[in-house]
């Protein structure tokens, strides 16, 4: 008998403490919002590339010094999402035709940036 009345002391301060340690992460959480940049990378004629590389570099703020953080493939009408820190990016990309494009952004806390890129003859 004892035995049950401990185990069931501790069956209900487990689910309490769940409980609360589960509230405070979802007020957390839903408090966030990411901060993005999309695209959409569309492309000329004569860019009939099945795949874009595109990467995703930080800037200075004059935009003359960069460092590459993240790249992806992308394919031909496809979309890319990169979740960043408030600051300068740069984002290019480039088709094994030579074709490219250069779009640059500054981010903001909490705000999503749509990027619509489309690839420049070579």
């Amino acid at each position: 008998m004892r035995t049950k009345i401990v185990i069931k002391f501790f069956q209900k301060k487990t689910e309490e403490y769940f409980m609360k340690y589960f509230l405070i992460l979802f007020i957390s959480i839903s408090h966030l919002q990411a901060t993005t940049i999309r695209g959409k990378v569309t492309a000329p004629h004569g860019c009939n590339s099945k795949n874009v590389m595109v990467w995703l570099s930080t800037v200075s703020d004059d935009f003359v010094q960069r460092t590459l953080l993240m790249q992806t493939e992308v394919p031909n009408n496809g979309s890319f999402e990169f979740y960043v820190k408030p600051g300068h990016y740069e984002v290019r990309g480039t088709s094994s035709e030579g074709c490219g494009f250069i779009e640059r952004v500054k981010v903001l806390e909490n705000q999503k940036i749509s990027v619509k890129v489309k690839l420049q003859d070579k």
